[in-house]
């Protein structure tokens, strides 16, 4: 039995860079901010190139295949928040 991952869209991915990019050009974003995002933004794209032989034959998931999707759309919508405040 295989793990089961998370496998990206094209649009999840594309959202996530948009997402990374926005935090680089925000004066208001720490370091730690743009890291989160980019650690999140890498690891999803680590799981779309991932091939069969990289991924665990173990049930538990390892970290780089938990569904971020959830976590990232919080994110995003604390972060959006956070710019509809400022402006």
């Amino acid at each position: 039995m295989t793990a089961r991952t998370w496998q990206p869209t094209q649009a999840e991915l594309q959202a996530m860079s948009a997402r990374t990019a926005a935090a680089i050009k925000d004066p208001s974003a720490t370091l730690a901010d743009v890291q989160r995002l980019a650690e999140i933004e890498e690891a999803a794209y680590s799981e779309l190139e991932a091939g069969p032989c990289d991924r665990l034959t173990d049930p538990a998931p390892r970290e780089s295949q938990v569904d971020w999707s959830a976590e990232i759309d919080a994110e995003a919508a604390d972060y959006e928040a956070e710019l509809e405040v400022a402006l």
